[in-house]
């Protein structure tokens, strides 16, 4: 049985940090360098509150498992270091990502928790303009090939559905598609 409820009140504390530096002078061309980061602490404030008829008939409807969705499922760090060059019609961007670590927690038993730990994605892009009318771009996410860790089951086939997720997939860190290209061709009417 699935339902929505608003059971639950948290309290979210964290700090952002961006800069940037714009416009270098560098290499015949221009250089703009990004930094953001966060940083962010979420805890649950006060009793669950659960439905009399539910807690009556021995329900729990935020067990350990349910209460890690919204305190550890998402990383409490994430810092982008960017750069962006333009020379001309040519422009690359070169980011560094890290999302920090998840940890998923077993409904009942603590034991079988897993945490999954930070990881680095590096992108890389280019753009050309060949007229005020025509441009294009080629994006390559996570450039390096880097996966979540896989999950660690415990011997319990709830974790990963029967064998189905060789990653985790109630925690979401980033994705586990691993490299992907895109490209683009842009026409101005």
């Amino acid at each position: 049985m699935k339902f929505f409820i608003n059971a639950v009140n948290t309290i979210t504390s964290g700090v952002d940090f961006v800069a940037n530096y714009s416009n270098i002078d560098f290499a015949s061309g221009k250089l703009d360098i990004n930094f953001a980061a966060n940083f962010n602490k979420t805890k649950i404030d006060g009793q669950i509150a659960t439905p009399q008829i539910l807690a009556s008939n021995g329900y729990d409807i935020f067990n350990r498992k349910e209460q890690s969705r919204i305190l550890s499922a998402r990383p409490d760090s994430k810092i982008l270091l960017g750069f962006d060059y333009k020379k001309n019609k040519l422009g690359v961007n070169f980011n560094n990502t890290y999302f920090g670590s998840v940890t998923w927690q077993h409904a009942t038993d603590p034991a079988k928790d897993q945490t999954f730990k930070g990881k680095v994605l590096t992108d890389l892009g280019f753009s050309y303009t060949f007229s005020k009318k025509i441009s294009a771009n080629l994006m390559i996410n996570n450039l390096l090939n880097v996966y979540p860790d896989e999950i660690d089951t415990k011997g319990d086939v709830v974790t990963d559905l029967g064998g189905r997720f060789k990653y985790p997939w109630e925690v979401n860190q980033f994705g586990f598609n691993g490299t992907t290209i895109a490209g683009g061709l842009h026409f101005t009417f």
